[in-house]
């Protein structure tokens, strides 16, 4: 996590959300994102599958509209996610700013999380860790960077090379 994103903790801009599944040595993992990465929080929203999509993308769901991918963190990152812990899944819907920046260009998609996450105020203390200990070499752009805090494992995700194609080039480009 960059300093901008420390400074932006520190006004209640973080949205942390539990994992789900199992993961390295049995730790609890949370994801980090910012709030100005965060359109919507969704309760359960239906979707349908993709046939032949990457394992992550479990389908597609309707958000305003817009058909969106429906990703699974845990399953990108290489964790086990254990699809019974999505009981009572919540969504977030994720953004990356297009080349123009205009919203009708940003990249989105719905990504399931747990019950039970929150808005920090303040950053949490972390203890910085090699990401390459828990993730293959080639899931690590996918990473901002990974911490111990309290309550386990803390994920930054990297999601303008998520949304951005680079990893799997299930997301289109702009044009």
């Amino acid at each position: 996590m960059d300093v901008r994103e420390y400074k932006s903790a520190s006004s209640g801009s973080l949205i942390l959300a539990p994992a789900v599944g199992v993961f390295a040595q049995g730790e609890p993992v949370w994801f980090l994102f910012g709030i100005s990465q965060v359109e919507d929080i969704l309760g359960s929203l239906a979707f349908s599958e993709v046939p032949f999509a990457p394992a992550y993308v479990g389908g597609l769901g309707d958000w305003r509209g817009l058909a969106l991918p429906v990703l699974s963190l845990e399953t990108l990152l290489g964790f086990a996610p254990d699809e019974a812990g999505y009981g009572g899944t919540r969504m977030l819907v994720v953004r990356k700013a297009g080349l123009s920046g205009e919203p009708e260009n940003w990249n989105r998609a719905l990504v399931r999380i747990a019950p039970g996450a929150r808005l920090l105020g303040s950053a949490p203390r972390t203890e910085p860790l090699g990401a390459g200990a828990y993730l293959e070499a080639s899931l690590l752009p996918a990473v901002k960077g990974m911490y111990r805090w309290e309550e386990g494992l803390l994920v930054v995700p990297h999601l303008e090379h998520i949304l951005g194609g680079e990893l799997s080039g299930v997301f289109s480009h702009d044009t």
